[in-house]
């Protein structure tokens, strides 16, 4: 009897020790999924008001000038780079296989998004038409994702805060319904989508 017992002892020992082993795996994914999803609350909650800004780019000259527009430190922005298709082929493919681009159906031209959650928003518009600098630029526009839109000459460089700060200052006139804002470094014009739906586009006056 004592032995039947002592089996029944160890048995329930055991079926504990497995309940504590489950009870620790389960609280270890909860507390997991709980932290991510409090990390993707705050990187939303660092956005200003919800501003979302769509940088323009048009024939960057290299890897260096896409990455420094990707480094901004606003989380609701994107960047939209036009190449040309047979000029910028290599550079087109680095940024393939750097950033995962993954064709989009579009009619006009190629459009390519960045797929891996690990990189900011990339659009790389390819087109092989020869077009204005305005033309160009509401392409594009068309496949931008945010309200606001920067154009950023590819000479030009920009600080990592500087997005944020035009979202601040967008942000602060919003009761106003701000359709443009020009940011001191540069005089770099942004518009709101609807302001540039109303000129007809960057060409139109």
């Amino acid at each position: 009897y004592s032995m039947i017992v002592a089996s029944v002892v160890v048995m329930v020992l055991v079926v504990l020790f497995i309940l504590l082993i489950i009870s620790i795996i389960t609280s270890r994914r909860e507390f997991c999924a709980i932290r991510l999803l409090s990390l993707s609350t705050a990187a939303e909650c660092d956005a200003v008001g919800g501003v979302g800004v769509s940088i323009l780019s048009l024939y960057p000259q290299s890897i260096s000038a896409v990455v420094n527009l990707l480094d901004s430190r606003y989380p609701l922005s994107e960047v939209v780079v036009v190449l040309g298709e047979g000029k910028q082929h290599n550079l087109l493919q680095h940024l393939k296989i750097r950033y995962a681009l993954v064709p989009c159906m579009a009619e006009r031209c190629a459009v390519y998004r960045s797929r891996e959650r690990a990189y900011r928003r990339l659009v790389v518009v390819v087109t092989q038409e020869v077009q204005s600098e305005a033309e160009l630029y509401d392409l594009a526009a068309s496949s931008a994702l945010y309200d606001y839109l920067m154009r950023v000459p590819s000479a030009y460089r920009l600080f990592p805060s500087a997005v944020g700060r035009v979202a601040e200052r967008i942000a602060a006139e919003v009761v106003s319904e701000v359709d443009v804002v020009t940011t001191a470094e540069a005089g770099i014009e942004i518009l709101s989508r609807r302001a540039w739906l109303n000129r007809g586009g960057f060409g139109g006056r």
